[in-house]
């Protein structure tokens, strides 16, 4: 599928995506965490990408790297206006991610719901191939 980053006038002016905005006209928040060693050792460079279908297109929301601590802040999503409370299931919108990394040669697929308001942290753990613990 056509993958297209948000800021691209060819995404702005699609109708589907000006319907995503008018849906999602809040704010959620996305922390990213790598680590390995049951999270005892955080692992830098780890690539990880934001998407969302709209239409027919991939839109890419984010697109960066684990710093040294192992961590991305403060992703800022668009959400959609929604009160939390204990009886309904919560507003929210779904993306997905795509993680990989070359020195830990992994690549992974997630989804993650984005609520307004909240920071979610997704959690990424990195088991060493028993190749690279032999060396």
């Amino acid at each position: 599928m056509n993958e297209k980053y948000v800021m691209e006038s060819s995404v702005q002016n699609d109708p589907s995506y000006q319907k995503f905005v008018r849906e999602n006209p809040s704010v959620g928040f996305l922390k990213i965490r790598a680590s390995s060693a049951y999270a005892a050792v955080p692992v830098s460079g780890i690539r990880v990408k934001v998407l969302k279908k709209i239409g027919e297109m991939n839109v890419i929301f984010f697109e960066g790297e684990t710093d040294e601590s192992g961590m991305i802040n403060d992703i800022r999503l668009p959400s959609p206006k929604g009160v939390l409370s204990d009886e309904d299931v919560p507003s929210h919108t779904e993306y997905e991610l795509k993680v990989n990394g070359s020195v830990q040669n992994i690549e992974r697929e997630f989804f993650v719901s984005i609520f307004p308001g909240i920071t979610v942290i997704q959690y990424i753990n990195i088991t060493p191939i028993m190749d690279e613990i032999v060396r």
